[in-house]
């Protein structure tokens, strides 16, 4: 079955789609007819999923109908936006870096390397214990301190 979309991404109905439509409604319904044949309806499996099914859709609209009922107000969408800004704390962002080494001698060797002009990504890349961040010349991507963190890292961020 082809589907032909228009512009708006939407399904066009053409006598194809009506067909294979039809057909799948038929079909679906002489399976449905030999499984009451057969008594599969019955069983207190099927039952047990036919009650769950029912669950989920019966929810699913409740949550819909309160939805579309309950609609809220831009003004308490911005409201609700600002207290959670609040509560998570909006600040800077900070790109990481960082080298994993051994010991504290060998940190500092690094560090007077780069403060000669070695390249921070080189060194990274040469000397980096982090399978992940090395590899890509130590780069932790972007973060703030109210993200998930290494503590010491998140109280350094923000300091």
């Amino acid at each position: 079955m082809r589907l032909w979309r228009n512009s708006f991404n939407r399904v066009q109905d053409t006598p194809q789609l009506q067909a294979a439509v039809r057909q799948k409604l038929v079909n679906r319904e002489i399976l449905m007819q030999e499984t009451m044949r057969r008594g599969i309806a019955t069983r207190p499996d099927v039952k047990a999923q036919i009650a769950v099914a029912q669950q989920t859709v019966v929810s699913r609209a409740l949550i819909e109908d309160f939805v579309k009922n309950n609609a809220p107000t831009d003004a308490e969408i911005k409201a609700r936006y600002d207290d959670m800004v609040k509560q998570v704390g909006v600040g800077k962002e900070y790109h990481l870096h960082h080298i994993l080494v051994d010991n504290e001698a060998q940190a500092k060797d690094l560090i007077a390397k780069i403060k000669a002009g070695a390249s921070f990504e080189d060194l990274a890349k040469q000397y980096s214990k982090d399978p992940g961040s090395g590899k890509n010349g130590g780069d932790l991507d972007w973060s703030s301190p109210h993200r998930r963190m290494c503590r010491s890292l998140a109280q350094r961020l923000r300091s």
